[in-house]
């Protein structure tokens, strides 16, 4: 396998439609194992062949749920749903820029592996978006064509604040045993060892009286800035 270099707008092979693959032989399992490490390095949901020079009809996209890629060779789209997502969508061609893109919120489609095994694949919301996202490419379009609206630098900000700057949020039931504010303090070392920004803690606390839990999260607020408690009745 070997790192292949992602083409940026600008380049012609993201506005050529690709031919479909007709042979399916160690050359196309090398660009697909080439493609595969490409996009793990560059950290992306999805890479079409166009994208590394290859004017052929192969994608992959990665599924969060299995963390494996989907090999899509010559892919068709089955069928959308009538009801839409809009949302933010950015490229690997088009580092830095991100768009506003209204898709279908889920999509089947139809490709073959990399022996010409033909499946059918269903997505919903990201995936979804990453199949349609890829497929496109494959017909020479990018997604600003069909964006609603391209985001300037400010804009951005702002959107990575809301993402990243919200309060992750956690439930924890403290149980009627001998030692709450141990099994307390376990739980929140574990979450504050995360890297949110912000996070905010709901406590039931069920203690025997006289050992409430109160005390620990006032420690943990005073020395964890990030940190916010609410105790339920």
């Amino acid at each position: 396998m070997a790192l292949r270099k992602i083409v940026e707008q600008g380049d012609e092979c993201l506005t050529k439609v690709c031919r479909p693959v007709t042979k399916f032989d160690r050359r196309l399992h090398d660009l697909l194992d080439d493609m595969a490490e490409t996009l793990a390095d560059a950290n992306g949901a999805g890479l079409a062949a166009p994208q590394v020079g290859i004017l052929r009809r192969v994608c992959l996209v990665l599924d969060e749920e299995s963390e494996e890629y989907l090999e899509l060779v010559n892919p068709e789209i089955v069928s959308v749903s009538d009801e839409t997502q809009t949302g933010l969508e950015g490229c690997l061609s088009l580092p830095g820029k991100w768009g506003i893109v209204t898709r279908p919120l889920r999509a089947t489609v139809r490709a073959q592996d990399r022996y010409g095994d033909w499946y059918e694949y269903e997505g919903e919301e990201l995936l979804a978006r990453a199949f349609l996202h890829e497929i496109d490419h494959l017909d020479g379009h990018l997604y600003p064509e069909i964006a609603e609206k391209m985001l300037t630098a400010e804009e951005l900000e702002e959107q990575r604040k809301k993402v990243f700057d919200a309060p992750v949020k956690f439930s924890i039931v403290i149980p009627a045993f001998k030692t709450p504010e141990r099994f307390l303090r376990e739980m929140l070392d574990s979450i504050a060892e995360q890297t949110y920004a912000n996070w905010e803690v709901c406590v039931a606390d069920g203690s025997p009286a006289g050992q409430s839990c109160e005390r620990v999260l006032e420690q943990y607020a005073k020395k964890d800035s990030r940190f916010k408690y609410v105790i339920l009745g």
